[in-house]
C-alpha cells in the first residue's frame, strides 16, 4: 500500500495527530545546537519541539506497548502533520514522503536523562563532523548536553521514549557517514523533540 493510502486510512480509524509546534530559544537550546552547526559544518542541524494533547491517536499509540518499537505508524503520522510540514520547511514534507522514515528504539537502561544526556547529546558532539571536531573539553561537552537535556527531561520519573535513525530518509540528509536523527517523547510532559544532524565531506 502506498504511503498516501496507508495515512489516509489510518487518520479515518484514529483521528488526526494534534500537535503544536513550542518554540524554546533558551540559551542551553542555543548553545548547544550552535556548537552541533559548528562541527557540522557542511550540512547542520535542526532542532525542534512539540506538544500534544490527549486524543485517540495518542492512546492508540501507546497502548500497543509491544508494537510500538517497530511500528512505523507513529513516524509516518508525525511527519505528514501539517504542523510538523511547516516547522521544517528544510525537509520539504509539502510534497509527501519520498521515504518510508524508519526508526528503531533506543533501550533506556538506567534513566531517560542519563540515555538523552549521554547516549544521544553528548555524542553528537564528541563524534565530530565530516572536517571539524569540537574543541571543548569532555566536562564542557557534558555541562552543554546537561543542561539542554533538562529542557526535554525535566525530572528522572518522567516517562519517555527514545528512537533513532541513521537513515536518509529525507533530501535533507547527505546520505553519507553523518545522518543522525532523534525522537524524544515524554508522554509525562506531553511534549516530543526532534533532532536531526548531517553533515558531508
Amino acid at each position: 500500500m502506498k504511503i498516501e493510502k496507508f495515512v489516509e486510512s489510518f487518520n479515518k480509524s484514529v483521528g488526526e495527530f494534534e500537535l503544536k509546534e513550542v518554540n524554546i530559544e533558551t540559551q542551553a537550546k542555543l548553545e548547544f545546537q550552535d556548537e552541533l552547526d559548528r562541527i557540522y559544518v557542511n550540512g547542520g542541524s535542526l532542532i525542534k519541539s512539540y506538544s500534544y494533547t490527549h486524543n485517540d491517536f495518542i492512546e492508540y499509540l501507546f497502548g500497543r506497548r509491544s508494537d510500538i518499537l517497530t511500528d512505523t505508524t507513529f513516524f509516518i503520522k508525525l511527519f505528514e502533520n501539517k504542523v510538523v510540514i511547516q516547522s521544517l520547511p528544510e525537509f520539504e514534507l509539502e510534497q509527501g514522503l519520498v521515504f518510508l522514515p524508519k526508526f528503531k528504539a533506543i533501550n533506556i537502561e538506567r534513566s531517560p536523562q542519563l540515555t538523552l544526556q549521554r547516549e544521544i547529546l553528548s555524542s553528537l558532539i564528541k563524534r565530530g563532523g565530516a572536517y571539524v571536531n569540537s574543541s571543548k573539553t569532555d566536562s564542557e561537552i557534558q555541562t552543554l548536553a546537561t543542561d539542554f537535556c533538562e529542557e526535554i527531561i525535566k525530572y528522572s520519573g518522567d516517562q519517555c521514549i527514545m528512537f533513532e535513525s541513521n537513515d536518509c530518509w529525507n533530501n535533507w540528509f547527505y546520505d553519507v557517514a553523518w545522518d543522525y536523527s532523534y525522537i524524544i517523547i515524554n508522554i509525562t510532559k506531553k511534549s516530543i523533540w526532534t533532532v536531526f544532524v548531517t553533515d558531508t565531506d
